[in-house]
Order: C-alpha cells, then sequence, then structure tokens
C-alpha cells in the first residue's frame, strides 16, 4: 500500500498523512513506513503501538445455600476488571429473580449509585486488576429452588452474566403427647411419652418441650434414654443437639397420683424456626373399689 504526493515538495515544506488501522488482536504492533523520491534515496521510520484487550469477571454469590421461608437472603456481587485497560460505565443489573422479592442493598465501598430500576452504575473507573463488590438483600415468601441472575455491562465490553441458585425450605414439626397407659390406679405414676418429629425441610435448633398443663397430676421426674435432653429451672426440657429433616427426638414424664379423675396433660414444643404447637393425652386415675356379700345358703 502507498501513496503519492500530487504536487512537488518544497524547501522547508511539511505535508502530513494520517493512516487508520483496524485492530483484530492484542499486543505490541510496530509500523514501518517507508519514503522515496526522484531526488533522493529510500528512507524509513517505525513506530510501535500497543493493542489492550478490555476485559471483567462477574461473579453473583449467595451467602447462604439454603434458607427458611421469611428469611432475607443475600447475594454478593463481585465485579473484577481482568483485562489490560480501565473500564468506564460499570453498570451491573438484577436481569432475573423470580421467586425473590427486591428489599434493598448495602455498599460498604460508597462507589455504587442506583439507578431508578434494579441496577447499579459504578461512580468510576473500574481500573485494571482492580475488585469491587456490592450486596443485594431480596425477601423470601415461597418455598423452592430459585436463580438469580446478574448481567454487566461496560463502555469497553459486552455484556456478561453471573447467577447463583438458592433453596428456600420451609421448616416444621410435629409434637406427640401419648399415656403409656390410659388407666391407672390412684397412688400409681402415669408415664407419658413426649416425641418430637421434624416433618420440615429444615434442620431445627434450640428446640423446647414445656409441661403446659398438668392439673391433677404431680411432677414426679423424666428419663430420657438418649441423653439428648436437658431439664431447665421450670418444668421445660431444651434438645441439647438440632434436630434434623426425618429426625424423632423423645423422652418420658413421670407424675404421680393422688386423685381420682380424668385428667388431660398438655405439652407445648417450639424451636427457633417454628413457633409453639401443643399436643395433649388424657389419662384415668381410678379409685380402686371393692364390695363384698355374705350370703346365708
Amino acid at each position: 500500500r502507498f501513496w503519492t504526493l500530487n504536487a512537488p515538495l518544497y524547501v522547508g515544506e511539511t505535508l502530513t498523512l494520517y493512516v487508520l488501522f483496524n485492530t483484530t488482536a492484542a499486543g505490541e504492533f510496530t509500523n514501518v513506513v517507508t519514503v522515496d523520491t526522484n531526488e533522493t534515496e529510500n528512507k524509513t521510520t517505525n513506530d510501535t503501538v500497543k493493542v489492550v484487550k478490555p476485559d471483567f469477571s462477574v461473579e453473583k454469590v449467595a451467602l447462604e445455600d439454603v434458607v427458611i421461608v421469611g428469611n432475607q437472603v443475600t447475594f454478593e456481587i463481585v465485579v473484577r476488571n481482568t483485562g489490560e485497560v480501565a473500564l468506564t460505565n460499570v453498570v451491573v443489573e438484577e436481569s432475573s429473580y423470580n421467586g425473590l422479592i427486591d428489599d434493598s442493598f448495602v455498599d460498604y465501598n460508597g462507589l455504587w449509585i442506583k439507578n431508578n430500576d434494579l441496577s447499579w452504575t459504578l461512580n468510576g473507573p473500574l481500573y485494571v486488576g482492580e475488585t469491587l463488590t456490592f450486596y443485594v438483600v431480596f425477601n423470601t415468601t415461597a418455598t423452592g429452588k430459585f436463580t438469580n441472575i446478574v448481567t454487566v455491562n461496560t463502555n469497553e465490553t459486552g455484556n456478561k452474566t453471573a447467577n447463583d441458585t438458592i433453596e428456600v425450605v420451609r421448616p416444621d414439626f410435629e409434637v406427640e403427647k401419648i399415656a403409656i397407659d390410659k388407666n391407672v390406679i390412684i397412688g400409681s405414676q402415669v408415664i407419658f411419652e413426649i416425641v418430637v418429629h421434624n416433618t420440615g425441610q429444615a434442620t431445627l435448633n434450640d428446640v423446647v418441650v414445656r409441661e403446659d398443663s398438668f392439673e391433677g397430676l404431680i411432677y414426679d421426674s423424666f428419663v430420657d434414654y438418649t441423653g439428648l435432653w436437658t431439664k431447665n429451672n421450670d418444668l421445660s426440657w431444651k434438645l441439647n443437639a438440632p434436630l434434623y429433616v426425618g429426625e424423632y427426638a423423645g423422652f418420658l414424664v413421670v407424675f404421680n397420683t393422688t386423685s381420682a379423675g380424668e385428667f388431660t396433660n398438655v405439652v407445648v414444643a417450639d424451636s427457633r424456626e417454628v413457633p409453639n404447637k401443643t399436643s395433649n393425652d388424657t389419662v384415668e386415675v381410678l379409685t380402686p373399689e371393692i364390695s363384698i356379700e355374705k350370703i346365708t345358703l
């Protein structure tokens, strides 16, 4: 490729030509030009340019992979400049968050500006090798697995996406109180078995069982064959371990009887994740009687 000056170049005169090239690869490239005239020999000159490639990575990471319905889930968004040039007008957009409800965001750096939609613009360049983060908080109202997708773009690059999936679960349990003997003789002891069953989708913590009503019966003792229950100062017991999904935990409570009648015993159980649930069973305390007759034959 060559160009010819369409006129003489007079003494002391300077003329300039600009040549434009497209770039398709990163690297250092030396461009050499040769000039000749009818009156002189060839002369060359060159210059080197560095072609740089802009690039970045984006990550979206749920701080907890499993959350309880009704609790909040927090995602960390991490944008890192992995290219060779500063990035400008960096925009992060929440492009898909089905099943989750936007609540707020947390920016400890104070560098992200929230736009009118669910997107944020970095208030400055993202320099080579620099990493910036912020956090997006969502509310949960339904159970299931939900994938949250974020899209990031800059003036120098195309869009990139990242996602993470969380599972929203519902905790639940059942509690049963079962009289070992439905009928007992007054003065004998009555034993109730208390069983807590984790029927939900999440581990239960701080499970507590409390004797809520035991009118007509006098507490005597409890029996724990598992060694997992600790009696509190009142008439309640705390499970000294998590109750995992599908797991059962139980113990026995012993009462003395001092009067006859039907007595309903009520127990209340709760956990950190689930509010109070009750269960009851009824026993009949009997007074033994005999009758004697003497008959003359």
